[in-house]
């Protein structure tokens, strides 16, 4: 039987980089990710009462509870938002603009990779809500991509948009050009830049 901490361990080994990249783009903010994280790991361990799960939850369930924890807090704040940072890049200040459940969606669909079926587990809603709440989302983040964005984008689009999502600032261009001189190397994804219209 795994005991707790060692289970929670094993949850944020596998998991952990998705619960907070997906926090970050759910509150907007390092320290209120990392507040949100801290409040989901209580109530994780919380939930488990005495004995912990034989098998640890599913990346999908364990967003659910992190999307849900956002949402109760939402409702408590009567739709309440602190205003944006002024110094945020276009896409950033979009993206942190829209509602949580398309911020939900966008995080889960560019970030996480997820297609709609796992989106629906982790936003509890059915595949059809997911599809329209992601539509209106790209449709709303078009704009800031420089880029018309629509139901039936590619994928190679797809990747320019959660390249800017996950580095904005384009640091891991340096290690993809970098990782492109190694012999067997994938070939570099391209690089854009958020700021620059």
């Amino acid at each position: 039987m795994t005991t707790s901490p060692a289970l929670l361990k094993q949850i944020l080994a596998a998991h952990g980089d998705s619960l907070y990249r997906t926090a970050l783009l759910l509150v907007g903010n390092e320290r209120d990710a990392g507040r949100l994280l801290q409040r989901f790991i209580t109530d994780l361990v919380a939930a488990w009462g005495v004995a912990p799960p034989a098998t640890p939850p599913d990346e999908p369930s364990l967003l659910a509870a992190l999307i849900a924890i956002v949402r109760g807090e939402q409702a408590k704040r009567s739709q309440q938002r602190r205003p944006l940072p002024n110094n945020l890049p276009p896409l950033y200040r979009s993206v942190l603009g829209l509602p949580l459940e398309q911020r939900a969606a966008i995080a889960l669909m560019l970030i996480n990779g997820y297609d709609l079926q796992r989106m629906a587990l982790a936003l509890a809603q059915d595949e059809a809500a997911v599809r329209t709440t992601l539509i209106t989302a790209m449709r709303a983040l078009a704009p800031a991509t420089g880029q018309s964005i629509t139901d039936r984008v590619s994928a190679d689009l797809c990747h320019e948009v959660r390249a800017a999502l996950v580095d904005p600032a384009g640091r891991c261009a340096i290690v993809r050009r970098c990782a492109a001189i190694l012999p067997g190397a994938p070939p570099a994804a391209p690089s854009i830049s958020v700021g620059a219209r």
